[in-house]
């Protein structure tokens, strides 16, 4: 059952939809700001924000699928519980980045040689991409795992429509630079 103050706030016809957001999700809300910030309290006004942020955009959430909805809420809520940490000048935590923005490789006829080539070229795409500015890294994320077009990333980050586009053709090219730099042996 969702929160009553959020109860109160919303109408009847998205009340349905963010209950069930919130029964499937809240647990991992819980476990993703839980890991970031130490305090209970902070805990669960991290996760009431989110919850409300998550309300805001009902509409793009509605067009998300599944896994898409995952990720995208447990973005919210790791940048609603690192603000928190921010506005209270909190002692820095070492975050617990559980939700990678490259998955492992399945398992499948691939060959050992072969395996071994895709496993370092996924790791070498993964630190290019845990190496960008973290502006860079969020558009990145929200364009390639969530799918966001950028009116929804503008909207999302608070940014301009142009600054969407750029950060990511700027992510783009330092990943490219990076992976370049690294198969000529720099």
């Amino acid at each position: 059952m969702l929160p009553i103050f959020l109860s109160n706030l919303i109408s009847n016809n998205d009340e349905s939809e963010l209950e069930k957001i919130y029964k499937e999700y809240h647990g991992l809300m819980f476990y993703i700001a839980k890991g970031i910030l130490k305090d209970h309290a902070m805990v669960e006004d991290s996760v009431s924000e989110s919850l409300m942020k998550t309300y805001r955009n009902l509409h793009v959430l509605k067009k998300l699928t599944c896994y898409q909805k995952q990720a995208y809420i447990v973005n919210i809520v790791r940048n609603t519980s690192l603000d928190f940490l921010r506005k209270n000048d909190k002692d820095k935590v070492i975050v617990d980045d559980s939700s990678e923005l490259l998955e492992e490789i399945p398992d499948g006829n691939v060959g050992i040689l072969d395996g071994i080539i895709i496993e370092e070229g996924c790791k070498s795409i993964k630190e290019a991409v845990k190496s960008l500015p973290k502006p860079l890294q969020d558009v990145l994320y929200l364009s390639a795992v969530c799918e966001l077009t950028h009116y929804e990333i503008s909207e999302e980050l608070g940014i301009s429509y142009d600054a969407s586009k750029m950060k990511l053709c700027r992510a783009k090219k330092e990943i490219k630079k990076k992976l370049a730099g690294e198969n000529n042996g720099k």
